[in-house]
């Protein structure tokens, strides 16, 4: 056993080439990558605009304004202490707007000639400006009626609160129909950076493994290997020893490979773990394939296009709406099977095993025949 794992540690140094420091670099680069994924996965597209107040007039008046905009659906509020903090909270980008209500607004908006009311500022190429805006006027514009109407009424000698009575009869739903379709409403994780176009971590853990596991892969079917296991052979139970150590050098390449995708997962389930686990195997098993056909010699040029063909067939850059068809496909790749196996899919964990064991017997049956 001591043999075999000293041997493992020696084709795994092969693997990137003699050259030990790019383990620690590729470790790094990885952590990288799954630390972005992981972040950007998990971001949550915001369901509501966000904007900053300052009321400067305070009255009752200025008071309904206020609640009137930022108390509808898909819009919130930022209550600052003065204009100056809100438009730096709209530069901070905390915010997508900056709204001030004027002193004076109360005793002004049922003016004749009214003077300027409410100040707002949008952020620069903001594509809500135009919504935040009319949302805007358009409850200015209403609460200006409203006091026109009441100050026109008291003039001519009616109560202004048969107003409220007139206005109750208007209800929305009774002139039109609201309908939300599909979906739950809320924020959507995983959407807001990639789109609808991404599967979430499991299939950019998916991709990222086996991009730099076919590359890796170069390093067993190179001549320093094959001299080794050819000396092996010569020894008891060598071409046993060699078969095992090439299984074992890219099996626990993979595994800490992994480890490290789990470590930053946001959500570390069980059914992620064993995905991750039955993917090493069958990872490991495809190596031991090339490396027993000597086909991997060039995978370090192949290695992007076999990983990002097989991740687009197998849906690491779709959503679940698949069609029909390319859902299908998905099922038969390994990277499908993974996002499958981490979705809570159990049976594809144990597929991906099964399958890795299978692609090693394969280049074992390989290698038995061309000794």
């Amino acid at each position: 056993m001591k043999r075999l794992f000293l041997l493992s540690f020696k084709k795994i140094r092969l693997m990137f080439g003699g050259r030990l420091w790019l383990l620690p670099a590729v470790l790094l680069a990885l952590s990288l990558c799954f630390y972005a994924a992981s972040s950007m996965s998990g971001a949550e597209a915001p369901d509501t605009l966000r904007i900053a107040v300052c009321d400067e007039c305070g009255d009752e008046a200025s008071m309904l304004l206020v609640s009137g905009i930022t108390s509808q659906e898909g819009f919130s509020a930022l209550v600052c202490a003065s204009e100056e903090e809100a438009k730096e909270a709209l530069i901070r980008g905390e915010c997508e707007a900056a709204l001030t209500v004027l002193p004076g607004y109360s005793a002004r908006i049922a003016g004749d000639s009214p003077a300027e009311l409410i100040s707002l500022e949008s952020a620069p190429g903001s594509v809500s400006a135009g919504l935040i805006r009319e949302t805007v006027l358009g409850r200015l514009l209403a609460q200006r009626a409203d006091a026109r109407a009441r100050e026109r009424l008291a003039r001519d000698g009616f109560d202004p609160d048969e107003l409220q009575a007139y206005a109750e009869e208007f209800t929305p739903s009774s002139v039109c129909t609201f309908t939300e379709m599909g979906g739950s409403g809320g924020s959507q994780a995983d959407r807001a950076v990639f789109g609808q176009g991404f599967a979430g971590f499991a299939g950019f853990a998916a991709f990222a493994l086996m991009l730099v596991m076919l590359t890796l892969s170069r390093g067993l079917a190179g001549r320093a290997p094959r001299l080794v296991s050819e000396r092996l052979r010569t020894a008891p139970r060598g071409a046993a020893l060699a078969f095992a150590s090439d299984a074992a050098a890219p099996l626990i390449t993979a595994l800490a490979f992994s480890a490290l995708a789990f470590a930053f997962a946001r959500e570390k389930t069980l059914s992620l773990a064993s995905g991750l686990l039955g993917y090493s195997l069958l990872l490991s098993g495809v190596c031991c394939l090339l490396s027993s056909l000597n086909a991997g010699l060039r995978t370090d040029v192949i290695a992007p296009f076999a990983a990002l063909i097989t991740s687009l067939l197998g849906g690491c850059f779709a959503d679940a709406s698949l069609s029909p068809a390319l859902a299908l496909i998905s099922k038969f790749t390994p990277q499908g099977q993974l996002v499958l196996a981490a979705s809570g899919e159990w049976a594809f964990a144990a597929l991906l095993a099964a399958e890795g064991l299978l692609l090693a017997a394969a280049g074992a049956a390989v290698r038995k025949k061309r000794s």
